[in-house]
């Protein structure tokens, strides 16, 4: 008896057996493809990966030389700051020997100093915008340490502590009379010294 019943079945079924192989070859081809592409991607991922952390590695390099850059020093004896208008507003220098730093208000008058003198004593002197305003020193020379208010006319006052260890409070009238001295001497002594109007002592008050 015959495997096919006809001739166009014989056909069908061998049109059929080749659909199935083209299909089964399909299916190897993408399948080989996938399993082809995988590594591929991998491998592309990972390289930039790498080239992404070279990057950043090469960033923090460049950072750093940066730093590195910035930390050099800048060698010159002045160096003036001005503000968006243009004005100078703060001047470090030492252009006359010795040290100073200059806070200017706009107008170019000096309204902080900081300095050093040519024996190594530091000061520091605060200006007031209000010219009939009083003054502020604070400084250290080779009597000892003091701070001292001025107001232009005369009027002082002042609070030192000498190289002896003797403290005090001195008081300037307006004409530029001392009027009071209130001292502690390094033997401890106290006392209250009192001035008229010409200078001359009042006697002492008992503190």
């Amino acid at each position: 008896m015959s495997l096919w019943s006809s001739p166009n079945q014989h056909q069908i079924l061998c049109q059929l057996t080749g659909m199935t192989l083209l299909i089964l070859l399909v299916l190897v081809a993408g399948s080989t493809a996938i399993a082809t592409i995988e590594p591929i991607k991998k491998s592309t991922g990972y390289q930039f990966g790498a080239a992404t952390g070279a990057g950043a590695i090469s960033q923090q390099d460049t950072s750093e030389a940066n730093m590195d850059a910035s930390l050099t020093p800048v060698i010159t004896d002045e160096i003036k700051i001005v503000d968006s208008q243009g004005h100078p507003r703060i001047i470090m220098s030492a252009k006359s020997g010795n040290p100073v730093i200059r806070l200017l208000q706009t107008d170019g008058a000096p309204s902080v100093e900081v300095l050093l003198d040519s024996t190594g004593h530091p000061a520091v002197k605060l200006a007031n915008p209000d010219l009939k305003g009083p003054t502020a020193a604070l400084a250290v020379d080779e009597k000892g340490t003091h701070v001292k208010f001025d107001r232009p006319g005369g009027a002082s006052s002042y609070l030192f502590l000498n190289n002896a260890g003797e403290s005090g409070l001195v008081f300037v009238d307006a004409n530029g009379v001392r009027r009071l001295n209130v001292l502690v001497r390094p033997d401890n002594d106290a006392k209250i010294e009192r001035f008229g109007p010409d200078g001359k002592p009042i006697p002492q008050l008992k503190p």
